[in-house]
């Protein structure tokens, strides 16, 4: 590739991230960012729950006292590993010739309007996406160059522990890919007999020690969590209706375009699936070197089984929709991988994968053009108004109730993002926003939705502020 192309991919890269800077700097606060922010105000029993996704809770921190309370700020933890993503994600597109397929890619990795989500909000998730693309990277590293050299798989196996690490601490949920990221090292160790100098061997040490205190950590927490009944997010229907279904649906994103499509892409993606799992296990029985295709392959499929034994051993929920977002990098990229690997096989098999490649990256680019915009977001949709609510609240606060402090009510869905702008925006003259919604409340000021209105004490004399037909809210005075 010319470097101008390489340019290209970059420039294209970077316009992404300015996009999800954009997005993380207009869209309102969401609830259970709003949870995580009550967390680093010194909330304890909320730092008990699953909501502290603890490198995002760190690192909020670390941004509030840098840059303050703004919402971009406290995203921002998101954003640098959204750069990490592109990074890893782009390196291995560049070592594609062929343009379409490259751009199939491109489309595969980046352009998921559920997973952009995540890159703008102040969750752990995005860091979670960012170690697996990380782990993939450091896999694809490893199988390019000369498996039984020890201080390249020294250091490239290095890079890939350390996004493991990232990505747990973003996302304890991650343990389903880390776990067998770390068996495919081991057989690779083991099948290549591979030995280490003094220097090497000292790093393995203290990679061992790291990890022994991160699994320490991790898994503390995690039966801690467990034992306290907090592991209750996910399905007990099965793997597919669950976790595949699951991501479908987020990943249509509100769209309907066809009435059968969710269940043909769902049996779609198990065919898809089962043929890239099967040819990367016999990939890696039958090849003396691995190809990326059969380690992304195989790391895709032991994740797989590692979420199953877990479901089966522990009785844990299957993973459902942003719990589960760790398998759209993992299932893109093991299917570009698979898609590269059959390109080379045969001039009439590199043209049959083009036109897979335009079949796929079509339809893909044309959903992320329905799907863009700087508006709002899939799992927390309802939240899209909060901050055109709050921010109009001062001129509402000066017009009727001027010279003493305000009451408000608001729907349990809207109150943490309610409260998160009356303490960043510094409404010293709004009192407290109770948790408990507006049933028989009677305040200054209600923020609500519709079928909840006639909870609302006098609620046929309130006279409206503003209201939202897509999110079936509306706030109101007394």
């Amino acid at each position: 590739m010319t470097i101008k192309g390489v340019y290209g991919w970059i420039l294209a890269s970077a316009l992404l991230w300015i996009y999800v800077f954009v997005r993380a700097y207009t869209l309102s606060f969401t609830h259970d960012e709003s949870l995580s922010y009550t967390i680093v105000l010194g909330d304890t029993m909320r730092g008990l729950t699953p909501n502290n996704h603890y490198l995002n809770t760190w690192l909020m921190s670390l941004l509030l006292r840098a840059f303050g309370p703004a919402e971009w700020s406290l995203r921002f933890g998101s954003l640098l590993a959204f750069g990490l993503y592109l990074s890893a994600g782009t390196a291995l597109l560049l070592r594609e010739k062929d343009g379409l397929l490259r751009g199939a890619g491109f489309i595969l990795f980046f352009l998921h309007p559920f997973l952009l989500d995540f890159f703008g909000l102040a969750r752990g998730y995005s860091w979670a996406m960012a170690g697996v693309m990380g782990m993939l990277w450091s896999l694809y590293q490893i199988a390019a160059g000369d498996v039984r050299d020890g201080q390249r798989f020294t250091r490239f196996a290095g890079a890939g522990l350390l996004s493991g690490a990232v990505g747990v601490l973003g996302n304890f949920a991650l343990l389903n890919v880390l776990l067998p990221y770390l068996g495919l090292l081991a057989l690779l160790l083991v099948h290549y007999r591979r030995t280490f100098n003094l220097r090497q061997s000292v790093i393995w040490l203290v990679y061992a020690g790291l990890y022994a205190g991160l699994f320490r950590f991790v898994l503390t927490e995690s039966f801690r969590l467990k034992e306290r009944g907090e592991l209750y997010f996910g399905g007990k229907n099965g793997f597919v209706q669950d976790t595949i279904n699951s991501l479908i649906d987020c990943s249509l994103y509100l769209k309907q375009y066809a009435e059968n499509l969710p269940q043909f892409l769902s049996w779609g993606i198990v065919a898809v699936g089962v043929c890239l799992i099967g040819a990367a296990l016999l990939g890696m029985l039958r090849t003396s070197v691995p190809n990326f295709a059969a380690l992304s392959g195989s790391l895709l499929g032991l994740t797989v089984a590692c979420v199953l034994a877990q479901h089966i051993l522990l009785e844990t929920p299957l993973p459902t929709d942003r719990m589960a977002t760790y398998f759209i990098p993992l299932f893109s990229v093991a299917l570009f991988a698979a898609l590269q690997q059959i390109a080379q096989y045969a001039s009439l098999l590199r043209i049959g994968i083009r036109v897979v490649a335009v079949a796929i990256g079509l339809p893909l680019l044309f959903h992320f053009v329905q799907t863009a915009n700087t508006a709002h977001c899939f799992m927390w949709y309802y939240d899209k108004n909060t901050k055109t609510v709050m921010e109009q609240l001062p001129a509402i606060h000066n017009a009727h109730y001027a010279g003493r402090s305000v009451t408000m009510a608001a729907h349990a869905l809207f109150e943490p993002a309610s409260n998160y702008y009356r303490v960043s925006r510094r409404y010293d003259w709004l009192e407290l926003i109770p948790k408990d919604g507006v049933r028989d409340r009677k305040t200054d000021i209600y923020y609500t939705k519709w079928d909840d209105f006639d909870n609302i004490p006098d609620h046929q004399h309130l006279p409206e502020i503003k209201s939202f037909e897509d999110t079936r809210s509306t706030c109101w005075r007394r």
